[in-house]
């Protein structure tokens, strides 16, 4: 299995294919390698993908002098999007080392009066108790307690109090652990910010707490975003462990979530587990997704076990394992027996897409399904090649706390019509 280093050159790759895989892998796993923004920055610039690189910097630790790259950029961009992914970014990093620069940040031509004024916040709480923060904390949970739509509320000023409270020693663990069990005898804004401050100090003591909440929670997708980022955050090999005894007999939605959980923790550990799971799951669309996760951990155990799966037959719905067995056979070097035929195919998808997008474009309208369907259908189908996965699974609808827009699930087909899933396009800003 690849070391994190042996995967960071891919980020400046000639192809495109490589250099995506490789931030994927970073931004799964929530890296806190200092040198990543830097990096893929960089190789936003040189392969015109910028506004797409601004949106997915949350994911990434801030050091010193990414500050002062992210501030740079704030003077030069003009797109509203990047805008807000490098603003946003930058608010969120270290109030240390914030406060080194505060006179540069809150002159800044970049940064609004909200932006400054969220600034100064996150410096006078560096100056609070942990008490005092913790009672701010539940009194913006007590006056949002009817209010269930997430753009309601203002989660800013939860993160930011989450921020400050990290690094200090209250509440302590236990309380922490106590206020997530409550959860589900009465949901609450509180619960889930609990969750995040567990994910920010990396509490591996809640890890069976976290996991029980997605097992038990699986109607609120915004809990489960929650839990998921704080228990990668978190990375205990604990998790594997828990998630490779529960799989088996949990519902679908806690599968799906294990999926990507396994996948997140790039780990030889994470590796075992999945063949395990293989070796006792039936069902072919789960197979396909453990085969996904599999993939994105670039081990050479994982060739064979996907050539198989392809040979065997798996859900060509949600994705073309073919073309993700040929970004991991480029990244570790092994060259595939049907690699040639398998590029021809995916070019020829990439090719039709292309064309459809421009006609989307000039027309300013989307195809219809008949003429999607028409172009997927010229592509060789069942098991055609398309541009990125296309899963069909159920989207999962909160009952509790919600998007008052509709909510898409971060592995359903983006609804910008790029055809990719919408947690590898829109939703990398989310």
């Amino acid at each position: 299995m690849l070391t994190p280093d042996r995967i960071k050159p891919y980020l400046l790759h000639e192809d495109p294919h490589l250099r995506r895989a490789a931030f994927e892998y970073f931004y799964q796993s929530w890296s806190q390698d200092p040198e990543i923004v830097p990096a893929i920055l960089e190789s936003g610039d040189r392969f015109g993908e910028i506004k797409r690189a601004a949106s997915g910097l949350d994911h990434f630790v801030c050091s010193g002098p990414t500050i002062d790259l992210i501030l740079d950029r704030l003077t030069q961009t003009k797109d509203l999007a990047m805008h807000i992914g490098f603003r946003d970014f930058l608010l969120a990093a270290p109030i240390d080392l914030l406060a080194a620069r505060a006179e540069q940040i809150l002159e800044h031509p970049g940064l609004d009066k909200h932006s400054r004024e969220r600034f100064r916040r996150r410096l006078e709480w560096r100056e609070g108790s942990g008490e005092h923060l913790w009672e701010k904390l539940q009194d913006f949970s007590r006056q949002n307690e009817d209010v269930f739509d997430v753009d309601n509320v203002d989660i800013d000023y939860a993160n930011d109090l989450v921020l400050a409270l990290a690094p200090l020693d209250f509440p302590d663990t236990e309380m922490l652990r106590q206020g997530i069990r409550n959860f589900e005898e009465k949901q609450s804004w509180l619960g889930i910010f609990l969750v995040d401050l567990i994910g920010e100090r990396r509490i591996s003591e809640a890890v069976p707490d976290l996991l029980h909440l997605i097992h038990s929670q699986s109607e609120s997708d915004y809990l489960l975003e929650r839990a998921m980022k704080a228990l990668v955050k978190i990375g205990d090999l604990e998790i594997v462990r828990l998630v490779q005894s529960l799989f088996p007999t949990a519902d679908q939605t806690f599968q799906l979530w294990s999926c990507d959980l396994l996948a997140s923790i790039k780990r030889e550990e994470s590796v075992d587990a999945i063949l395990a799971l293989l070796e006792v799951v039936k069902d072919v669309t789960m197979r396909t997704f453990l085969c996904i996760a599999l993939g994105s951990l670039f081990s050479e155990r994982a060739i064979p076990v996907i050539e198989q799966q392809i040979q065997s037959g798996y859900d060509n719905t949600l994705v073309t394992l073919e073309s993700e067995l040929l970004v991991v056979g480029d990244i570790l070097g092994v060259e595939l027996p049907d690699a040639e035929k398998w590029r021809q195919k995916r070019a020829a998808a990439e090719k039709a897409y292309a064309a459809r997008e421009a006609r989307w474009n000039t027309a300013d309208t989307r195809f219809s399904g008949a003429e999607w369907a028409n172009t997927v259908n010229t592509l060789d189908a069942p098991g055609a090649f398309r541009p990125e996965p296309v899963p069909t699974r159920e989207a999962i609808i909160p009952t509790h706390i919600r998007h008052s827009t509709p909510k898409i699930g971060r592995n359903d087909p983006c609804p910008c019509g790029s055809g990719k899933k919408y947690k590898k396009c829109c939703g990398r800003a989310g």
